[in-house]
């Protein structure tokens, strides 16, 4: 089993699509008329769905990704050039895009695998 895609909801797509391509610096992947945009994060291809993303909610939220990443400095001060308020968890960073789904930025030695529950 893999993960396809994730799909995140979102209110405003030009406003979530400046963001993630300009802000987070992901890949436009297609866009599919007004309603529809996928993007690529690594390896990981998102859709960005328009439609009411419901209301934020504080860290962790309802759904928290984590991106693994060789420049953590530098990805978080491009996110703080564009005006994004970035916290601080320990050695990583925490955001939210402009719909309140969280996000985490860790560095490339996190093994995810060591994460386990219970």
């Amino acid at each position: 089993m893999r993960i396809g895609h994730v799909e995140l909801t979102v209110a405003d797509m030009e406003r979530s699509r400046r963001f993630y391509l300009e802000a987070l610096g992901a890949d436009l992947v297609a866009s599919q008329g007004p309603d529809f945009t996928w993007i690529r994060i690594g390896k990981l291809e998102f859709l960005l769905r328009k439609g009411d993303p419901g209301p934020a909610s504080p860290f962790p939220g309802r759904s928290n990704i984590v991106l693994c990443m060789d420049d953590v400095p530098g990805r978080v001060e491009r996110l703080r050039k564009s005006g994004v308020a970035i916290g601080r968890d320990g050695d990583d960073f925490t955001f939210q895009d402009p719909d309140g789904h969280w996000f985490q930025i860790v560095g490339p030695g996190v093994d995810s695998s060591a994460h386990t529950a219970g």
